[in-house]
Parts: structure tokens; C-alpha cells; sequence
């Protein structure tokens, strides 16, 4: 079982063209990696984990694994029946606020524009 939000990129990447799946509960490499999904897009594998954010006053917060090692991290940002998606690189991870196993990211919006996802019908 997933939550919504992994559910909901899993669908967007189908609905483009793309191929899921879910690690199986004996991986322990996706599981070390915080990997939600797999996806094949273009012919190329990610590994993905996904993390809904919240905002508060032009503000994104995210709390990502600390650990993720390859796998592409996605913020999503859900507006009543929209979302926006974004790629979380390590540079605003390494940025955030360390905790035991994971960061707190407070970004703000308009610098996460130009890390949005708009399609997934190419490769990440």
C-alpha cells in the first residue's frame, strides 16, 4: 500500500505513457533509498520518492528521508483539484533543516518554479 500522493504520480507518469512499479517488500535497496516507485519513462528507470508539501504564507514545507542515495525525489503540491510537481534536487535537500532522518525543506514558492515538472512524457 501507497499513499495518495505516490498513487497520484503513478497515474500522471501512466497516463503519459510511462510504466510503474512498486518495490516489492523484500527490497531492501529501495527500501534503504526511501524509493516509493519505479518508473520507466523514455526507456530510462528512476527511481522515485514522492513528498507532499504544505504552504504556509508563500512558504513550501517538505520533510524528506535523509537518504536517498540516486532516487529522484518529487515535492507535490496539491491546490484543491490541482497540484504542481517539482523535483527536489540535492541542493534543496543539503539546504534543509537536518533532523534525525530526514530534512525539513522551507523553500520559497517562487524559487521552486523553475524546478516543476510539467510532463513526464520525457525523461526526468
Amino acid at each position: 500500500m501507497v499513499d495518495g500522493p505516490v498513487n497520484i504520480v503513478a497515474g500522471l507518469i501512466q497516463m503519459d505513457g510511462g510504466s510503474i512499479a512498486f518495490p516489492e517488500a523484500t527490497d531492501k535497496e529501495a527500501e534503504k533509498f526511501n524509493v516509493h516507485l519505479h518508473a520507466i519513462i523514455k526507456g530510462a528507470k528512476y527511481d522515485l520518492h514522492v513528498a507532499l508539501g504544505k504552504t504556509i504564507n508563500g512558504i513550501v514545507n517538505f520533510n524528506v528521508p535523509a537518504n536517498t542515495g540516486n532516487t529522484i525525489v518529487l515535492g507535490i503540491l496539491k491546490h484543491a483539484f490541482t497540484l504542481d510537481i517539482f523535483e527536489l534536487a540535492p541542493d534543496l535537500i543539503g539546504n534543509g533543516a537536518r533532523r534525525a532522518n530526514s530534512f525539513e525543506l522551507a523553500i520559497d514558492l517562487r524559487s521552486l518554479k523553475s524546478r516543476k515538472i510539467r510532463t513526464f512524457t520525457n525523461r526526468l
